[in-house]
């Protein structure tokens, strides 16, 4: 049964349409023994959950949930963060944890997720705000939260205690990313890509 959830999950996220020219990253994740991969355009928002104890790969087009906090208020944390949020992260950070954790089986942001970004608002404060200014450095990096921006067509191989996370990018002069990796209990990795691009769009509810 947990093979076929996961091949829904794959197929129901590459439905998602986007908007201009076919220009992608692939996203390969290895918590699952068979192949998990995803491919979306560069200007998507993408979270993944790696959960090796029960061999799945989740992944997450702009907010859409797959499990995880109801899509109302996953959607309207992303609009958080796009319509200016992260500018001021420390009054965001539950909208942030709800962002992270789009592609999460978790029904609400844990404590040890909490706790772990308020002590980190600082650091992550300068990843968005190198965001926005296109400017690729590691911001924020322990054995269970990273926060760094990448150049667009530079690949991110993250480890997180046994998790390893590959994001390979298709093509040369893609836009800046802010990536933000983290360890939770359970044994749940979650990461979180924002692309320059996506920032200053609403995303629409469903009608």
């Amino acid at each position: 049964m947990r093979k076929y959830l996961l091949l829904a999950t794959v197929i129901g996220v590459l439905s998602v349409p986007t908007a201009g020219p076919l220009l992608a990253k692939t996203y390969r994740c290895e918590a699952s023994p068979k192949i998990a991969a995803i491919g979306v355009s560069d200007n998507a928002s993408v979270s993944i959950t790696e959960d090796y104890q029960n061999q799945e790969c989740r992944f997450s087009v702009n907010g859409e949930p797959v499990g995880s906090p109801p899509r109302e208020m996953v959607i309207g944390a992303q609009n958080t963060l796009r319509a200016g949020g992260g500018k001021n992260i420390k009054d965001n950070l539950n909208q942030l944890g709800l962002a992270i954790l789009a592609s999460s089986p978790l029904p609400a942001v844990p404590p040890d997720l909490s706790v772990m970004l308020q002590s980190n608002a600082d650091a992550l404060q300068k990843c968005f705000d190198a965001l926005a200014a296109g400017k690729p450095d590691i911001y924020v990096s322990n054995p269970l939260i990273r926060c760094q921006v990448l150049h667009g067509s530079e690949p991110y191989n993250i480890k997180l205690g046994n998790r390893t996370l590959n994001v390979r990018p298709t093509r040369p002069g893609a836009p800046p990313q802010l990536v933000i990796s983290i360890l939770l209990s359970g044994n749940l990795g979650t990461h979180l890509f924002i692309p320059q691009i996506y920032m200053g769009g609403i995303l629409q509810p469903l009608q």
